[in-house]
């Protein structure tokens, strides 16, 4: 998965402070917003956590892949933020996050751009020595490297 147009160093907190799921999806907001990928942090972070109502995007093993599809966003992007201490995120196997990878998509990508990540990403994810290296990762050329995967 070539990820290089979607995000940068600046994109990433490899030591963020965060004390609650909503916290650390506004501190990713904020580097979005910064990175003028998104036009409103507020309207943004409203929409991602209306997504995690429907349904948690605690994906298991620490990680949690948050996503948004809005008019508002103005280039599809990740942000990711590597929790110091581990927050609830309400995840499938009922473990804290440590590693959040957020999704901000446009909304008229959102059958196209937004699935192929979501897809790619989440098969990745099932391979464990992939998800020991990302939590793992210490810093973020690390973690882009890790995440410019080939799609196999």
């Amino acid at each position: 998965m070539d990820i290089s147009g979607l995000i940068n160093e600046r994109l990433i907190d490899i030591n963020m402070q965060a004390t609650s799921q909503k916290e650390a999806i506004e501190k990713l907001a904020l580097l979005l917003e910064k990175e003028e990928k998104i036009e409103s942090r507020d309207e943004f972070v409203k929409g991602v956590l209306e997504r995690e109502k429907e349904a948690t995007t605690g994906f298991g093993k620490g990680i949690a892949i948050p996503h948004c599809k809005l008019d508002s966003v103005k280039t599809a992007s990740i942000a990711i933020g590597k929790l110091i201490e581990a927050v609830d995120w309400n995840s499938l196997d009922g473990e804290p996050v440590k590693l959040i990878i957020m999704l901000a998509v446009p909304d008229k990508e959102a059958n196209t751009t937004h699935l192929q990540i979501l897809s790619n990403l989440a098969s990745k994810l099932m391979e464990e020595d992939f998800v020991k290296d990302l939590l793992n990762a210490n810093n973020s050329k690390k973690i882009i490297s890790l995440l410019n995967f080939e799609n196999e």
